[in-house]
């Protein structure tokens, strides 16, 4: 397998990142960390696995994040990982035989499923499972939106069998922490789409996502877990429109 570059942003992400590296330095050709100005060990751990380190500064917005990352890319495919992923040895071995048996001729882009470990646990219902993410694409491709990016693929996508590992929020502190964060910049990104804002989406769409993650999506199943899950994500609704509205209407 040749000119397989995998590009990561990172910022203090020492708990995360060596794991992340060290379960894909025997499947990317070269690595590359576009790092926001970490404070911590993240650099030092970085340095053991690459050289191809880059600055840039944190602007909210993910996908400005990663374009850059992929601007310094020499691959002809792309691996986008975020540092607390990890690729299992299952798809390190799938991922090879795609291109040694040259599979990746009839695709621009090949999707993952996402196990998601929550809480210490891998929850296996709601939104967490089984979580697509289109993680290897073709050089070329760009991410967009400024915050739950999506890359914009042109051509074809297929699918991997084996799963990435996602170690996600360890507790609802870290959970309401992130959500705080990340609606600061989904406000940002609802005020350039112009976005309605309205009272009773405040409080119809964070009813309407329980459901839909803890009875239709039948998170239910995963317990208490999953019960927590379904209202953090709910609550994580309300925050992005609450905020939204405050500003909308002023």
């Amino acid at each position: 397998m040749k000119n397989f570059s995998a590009v990561i942003i990172t910022k203090n992400e020492e708990k995360n990142i060596g794991r992340c590296l060290n379960s894909i330095k025997d499947l990317a050709d070269e690595i590359v960390i576009v790092d926001s100005g970490s404070t911590d060990n993240t650099l030092k751990i970085v340095r053991k696995y690459t050289n191809k380190i880059f600055f840039r500064k944190w602007s909210d917005d993910y996908a400005a994040q990663k374009n850059y990352a992929l601007s310094k890319a020499s691959g002809n495919w792309i691996l986008s990982l975020d540092a607390d992923e990890q690729v299992p040895l299952s798809l390190v071995a799938e991922i090879k035989d795609f291109f040694n048996l040259k599979k990746e001729k009839k695709y621009s882009g090949m999707w993952l499923s996402r196990k998601n470990i929550v809480y210490g646990r891998w929850l296996k219902h709601g939104d967490c499972w089984p979580d697509y993410q289109l993680k290897v694409f073709r050089y070329g491709n760009y991410f967009q939106r400024a915050v739950h990016e999506t890359v914009v693929i042109n051509g074809s996508c297929g699918f991997f069998i084996k799963p990435i590992i996602h170690h996600s929020y360890k507790d609802i502190k870290s959970f309401i922490q992130r959500a705080q964060k990340y609606t600061d910049i989904e406000v940002k990104v609802l005020i350039q789409e112009q976005k309605k804002a309205s009272v009773w989406r405040i409080f119809v769409y964070p009813i309407a996502k329980f459901l839909k993650v803890y009875v239709f999506k039948k998170g239910f199943l995963d317990g208490w877990y999953g019960l927590i899950d379904a209202g953090l994500l709910a609550y994580y609704s309300f925050l992005k429109r609450f905020k939204y509205y405050k500003i909308a209407k002023k």
